[in-house]
């Protein structure tokens, strides 16, 4: 009996012995871990652009389906009361090298198109390999007595050719001017654009969009529920809306999101149409003040699909005043989904005295979230502005991702304290990370000049901890 007693206890002080040997070796692992996840080398930077003189600022960057990426940027000359702007674009490998664009040896950028005013570029990516791409901007057409605003389309091919003619997309008139505007891929070599109106007359808008076929020659334009030859169609109509964001969402539809300036309360809505433009989700109301509070004044506004969630991001002032990027996920019925924040609109961002500008939110590989923006700390009259540029990662449970750059569960500085002033982050998803982009103006690469566009690829194993 003693022995039995002796041996059974004798069995269980070795199992604890090496339960607290196997606790202080993974204790000593978790801490080696932690010292090698969140000392990893910085990723390199990269220059965007090859021209040197004049300004340059990041206009877009999308994902390509090869793996590569495509950006858009404007060149400015500098020196002329009127700039003359130049939109160019470069092709860029999954790394962040840049590549000969439209097959051109050595080429590594092409200028599209050069106009006094041009604004509010998109581009929408090849549905699939070997298909085209359809970038839209907005521009002023002074050729007539009065200054006109075009919506206008131009197709690329995935490696940056030019393929069909610019086209015109949508035109304001004596009543409506367009605002607002972007293109969505819905399927293969076929397109969405979207834009809205206001009415001149300080009458309530409108949201218009247009579905369009990749044709050599002059653009196919698709039926829709308003008009079977194509024409524009009102998605939302009576409505004063800023700033659309939109997204895919699979199964041949798109969601959209918008401010709404209204007499009685500003508010953010979400609605959902499909590919021939019919309304699947009415309008949902998100975020409402009543007219006594402080007007939210949103300036951006953005929006990401992933695994049938939604996040919603946003430029807006606080209670105090400060511009702060703020976000919100929904369901595909406009439902507030809970996240680690609770179930209604949180801060991105962290730090207590910044003021900051949305750039973009994108869905990541594995389903979960990207928001990059442009944080402004200082005061300009005081010279001591400073801009950089932040990110941050949530996963599909809504939850903020540890990452090594930042060794915390938080936002991180993009371009690893670059010297100057930093700003238009824009992220994209790369094979086996993320490439992020963004708007250089403190002379960090081969640029001399004011303004340069860089890229940084952030792999996975630098990115994230260890799994």
């Amino acid at each position: 009996m003693n022995a039995r007693t002796n041996s059974t206890a004798g069995r269980a002080g070795l199992v604890a012995a090496l339960g607290a040997a196997l606790a202080t070796t993974i204790a000593a692992c978790t801490v080696v871990a932690d010292i090698d996840v969140c000392e990893r080398a910085a990723p390199a930077t990269r220059d965007l652009n090859a021209l040197t003189e004049g300004d340059q600022q990041l206009a877009a960057l999308a994902a390509l389906p090869n793996g590569n990426a495509f950006a858009l940027f404007f060149s400015t000359a500098i020196g002329d009361e009127r700039p003359l702007s130049e939109l160019r674009g470069v092709l860029v490998g999954g790394d962040g090298a840049t590549l000969p664009t439209c097959d051109a040896a050595g080429l590594r950028e092409v200028t599209y198109l050069t106009r006094r005013t041009i604004g509010t570029v998109s581009y929408a990516p090849p549905w699939a390999a070997s298909e085209r791409g359809l970038v839209t901007w907005l521009e002023d057409d002074a050729s007539g007595p009065m200054p006109v605003r075009l919506l206008r389309g131009l197709f690329l091919s995935e490696t940056g050719c030019v393929e069909a003619p610019p086209f015109e997309i949508a035109r304001a008139d004596d009543r409506y001017q367009l605002t607002s505007a972007t293109v969505l891929t819905s399927a293969s070599n076929q397109f969405v654009a979207v834009w809205s109106e206001l009415e001149l007359s300080g009458a309530p808008g409108r949201i218009r969009a247009r579905a369009v076929e990749f044709s050599f020659s002059d653009p196919e334009w698709l039926g829709n529920v308003d008009s079977p030859s194509g024409d524009a169609a009102t998605l939302v109509d009576f409505v004063n809306a800023y700033s659309l964001g939109a997204t895919i969402d699979g199964g041949g539809t798109f969601a959209l999101s918008w401010y709404e300036a209204s007499t009685f309360a500003p508010i953010i809505r979400f609605a959902r149409f499909d590919d021939r433009l019919r309304e699947r989700l009415a309008p949902v109301t998100l975020s409402e003040r009543r007219p006594d509070e402080r007007s939210p004044d949103v300036t951006v506004m953005r929006v990401a699909h992933a695994d049938g969630q939604y996040l919603l991001a946003y430029t807006r002032r606080d209670d105090a005043g400060v511009a702060r990027v703020f976000g919100q996920f929904v369901d595909a019925n406009g439902a507030p989904l809970r996240g680690e924040h609770g179930d209604g609109a949180f801060r991105i961002g962290a730090r207590a005295t910044a003021r900051e500008i949305l750039d973009s939110v994108i869905a990541t590989t594995g389903g979960g979230f990207a928001v990059t923006w442009t944080e402004e700390v200082g005061d300009a009259s005081a010279g001591d502005l400073a801009l950089d540029v932040r990110a941050l990662l949530v996963d599909g449970a809504r939850t903020t991702r540890f990452v090594n750059p930042a060794c915390a569960a938080g936002d991180f500085d993009v371009t690893g304290g670059s010297r100057g002033l930093q700003e238009r982050a824009i992220a994209v998803p790369a094979p086996g990370g993320l490439l992020i982009a963004w708007s250089d103006g403190g002379r960090n690469g081969t640029d001399p000049s004011g303004l340069g566009t860089r890229v940084r690829f952030y792999p996975d194993r630098a990115l994230l901890p260890l799994e």
